[in-house]
């Protein structure tokens, strides 16, 4: 059975410095190395200027380690052109590695739906005979507050009858690489879950338009779906409206277990993008051969996250791995492995802070978002949404390729007081439990649901 615990606050280890670890690669003699590379970009040049099928692209392809199959996704490869002048320091940093030769354990863009009421969101969505209505983001909050709203409004629009499509803007939509890909123009959702909206034929042409919601808080941009008659569902207070009682009523769901469905839903069917993504994180964050076994993630909200709560002290981050290796230890579980711990967070604070606190002999492998996107963090409270908009989007594709790397674990240190925590366990309890029956473990340092 799946552990979840949730731990108090015992005496944390001393302080340690944090162990780091080098991946040592042989090299080649430098002049060697050049003349290799001056022939092969001299030949190939030469060979795609008399050709352009693909089987030359293919043959390119192998030469540079990407597979063939992912020759109909080119467009896909992460670019960072698009954070012009903002991002200069970025675009020009240059970082070896060799794409896809890790795999992420799971193909994301093809899960089966495990949970009954994840099913039943996918057929509302593909059910034709439903008219589509609009929803929008409020564009203000995080990534992790927006996905769980939008569980919330496919669960009202299932209660009224209507399919949803999420117009844009959306600030997390990566402008660049989605408008790359053909979905332009569509569904701000498409882009990293195909399967989750405009599932039928002429949806787009025929979608319903949005009916402005009368709110002088927080203004018309957020949750509404419009008919011709427009009705829509509407907020209060700033709050999206939780408006579909009678499903919940009827299959005996709790807002988390709507929540969960949803997440799952949209987890199955991730695009090639964000699974592509992700394995370029997942090589730059690990690059090994292989993942590390028995890996730990660690997720550390703090930044602006002190706003809303008290903020968890890294010693009870420090102290809850211990007691999953503890645990491990009871079980004669992993011990000739060593200790890895994936940390998730956008904070240098946290960084450093668990990086000190923790054993010498701890390995950590810190989040590729939280290094590319640090030199254009905004500490400010809600500035994800400002540092998403202001790079045009880049962050939320970042963002949804880290949250899979994390996924590589089985053991999580959480605190579901933070939506992107709680997206975790989301997809712990719905897509790992389903693979593996009673393997994963959580603990939760800060207990929250909405």
């Amino acid at each position: 059975m799946a552990t979840t615990m949730r731990l108090q606050g015992r005496k944390a280890p001393g302080n340690h410095r944090h162990h780091h670890h080098h991946h040592h690669r042989r090299r080649l003699p430098p002049r060697l190395l050049c003349g290799f590379f001056n022939l092969v970009l001299i030949s190939l040049g030469l060979w795609l200027l008399h050709s352009s099928n693909n089987d030359n692209l293919r043959v390119l392809l192998m030469l540079n380690e990407i597979e063939p199959h992912t020759i109909s996704s080119l467009n896909s490869l992460p670019s960072l052109s698009a954070f012009n002048n903002a991002s200069s320091s970025l675009a020009n940093k240059k970082e070896h590695y060799h794409p896809h030769r890790l795999k992420l354990r799971f193909d994301w863009t093809n899960l089966q739906s495990s949970s009954s009421f994840a099913t039943m969101i996918r057929n509302h969505q593909n059910n034709c005979s439903l008219p589509l209505a609009d929803f929008t983001f409020r564009n203000r909050f995080g990534m992790g507050s927006d996905l769980h709203v939008w569980t919330q409004a496919v669960c009202n629009a299932m209660e009224q009858g209507y399919r949803i499509r999420t117009k844009l803007p959306w600030i997390y939509y990566a402008n660049e690489q989605c408008n790359n890909n053909n979905y332009m123009n569509t569904a701000a959702m498409t882009c990293y879950f195909p399967k989750s909206e405009l599932q039928c034929p002429n949806d787009v042409p025929h979608a319903l338009p949005l009916a402005a919601a009368n709110d002088t808080n927080h203004g018309s941009d957020s949750l509404a779906i419009a008919a011709p008659t427009t009705h829509k569902l509407y907020r209060a207070n700033g709050k999206i409206q939780k408006s579909c009682l009678t499903i919940m009523e009827q299959y005996n769901l709790s807002y988390g277990d709507v929540r969960a469905a949803g997440v799952e839903f949209l987890f199955r069917n991730v695009s090639p993008l964000v699974q592509m993504e992700a394995e370029r994180q997942l090589n730059l964050v690990f690059g090994s051969a292989t993942v590390p076994p028995h890996l730990i993630t660690v997720h550390v909200r703090w930044g602006d996250k002190k706003d809303e709560m008290k903020l968890v002290p890294i010693e009870r981050y420090v102290n809850a791995v211990q007691s999953i290796l503890d645990e491990r230890r009871q079980r004669q579980q992993h011990d000739d492995y060593g200790v890895h711990i994936f940390l998730a967070t956008e904070d240098p604070d946290a960084v450093e802070a668990f990086t000190s606190a923790a054993p010498s002999d701890w390995n950590i492998y810190v989040d590729q978002y939280y290094k590319e996107m640090l030199p254009f963090r905004d500490a400010g409270y809600n500035g994800n949404p400002r540092m998403a908009q202001a790079l045009s989007g880049q962050p939320g594709l970042k963002a949804l390729a880290s949250l899979l790397v994390a996924m590589e674990a089985n053991d999580f240190v959480l605190t579901t007081q933070s939506n992107w925590s709680r997206l975790m366990n989301e997809l712990r309890t719905s897509i790992l439990e389903a693979k593996c029956k009673g393997c994963t473990r959580m603990i939760d340092l800060s207990y929250g649901e909405w």
